[in-house]
């Protein structure tokens, strides 16, 4: 983790750090932009961000958590994985950014233990597709599945030269989201 978001965690109390302000703050503006008569929104966030549980190992609230506690069944948190690919990040070297670097490519191989969720759905079905968690009945294996702990690819703004391959967090479907996207490949954001 690099140094910068470490000091973001450091308070005794979890709930005055920097990012549980930052994820509170982000529910709090949603709400205002949901107070508008008529408001009907579309909030694209990190998949960190949109889940509606709480940051691994800690009682931190993510931006989905506090609208699921305001909003109800009325907040649908969607989260959006992808197969093989590359995105653009800032570079960062043993933990620390690299100022004044602009963001770099980084490549991304096919996941393939079956622990993780990509490498689960990109065998489920070729192509790009969307998975409706909140439905009705589902067969005995796929409701154990959303239950137990799996994991997810976990990239975020900076990125280290390894991360493509090391960067997973744990996940339980069925709490963080009511849906998924996936798409099998994915290009990286084009400077302009």
């Amino acid at each position: 983790m690099p140094d910068e978001v470490a000091e973001w965690l450091q308070h005794a109390d979890l709930g005055q750090t920097m990012i549980a302000a930052r994820d509170r703050h982000m529910a709090e503006n949603t709400g205002l932009l949901a107070a508008e008569p008529g408001a009907r929104i579309v909030l694209w966030a990190h998949n960190g961000h949109v889940m509606k549980s709480h940051y691994t190992g800690s009682t931190v609230p993510a931006t989905g958590r506090h609208l699921a506690d305001t909003y109800g069944d009325a907040y649908y948190a969607m989260g959006l994985l992808f197969g093989a690919g590359e995105f653009r990040a800032r570079p960062s070297r043993f933990g620390r950014i690299l100022r004044g670097r602009s963001p770099v490519r980084i490549r991304v191989p096919a996941a393939s233990a079956p622990r993780i969720v990509e490498a689960r759905l990109a065998a489920a079905h070729p192509g790009d597709y969307v998975v409706d968690l909140r439905g009705g009945g589902r067969p005995e294996a796929v409701a154990a599945w959303l239950g137990e702990r799996t994991f997810t690819r976990g990239f975020g703004a900076v990125a280290g030269r390894f991360i493509a391959k090391t960067a997973f967090s744990p996940a339980v479907l069925g709490e963080m989201y009511d849906g998924l996207t996936f798409v099998p490949r994915t290009t990286c954001s084009t400077p302009l």
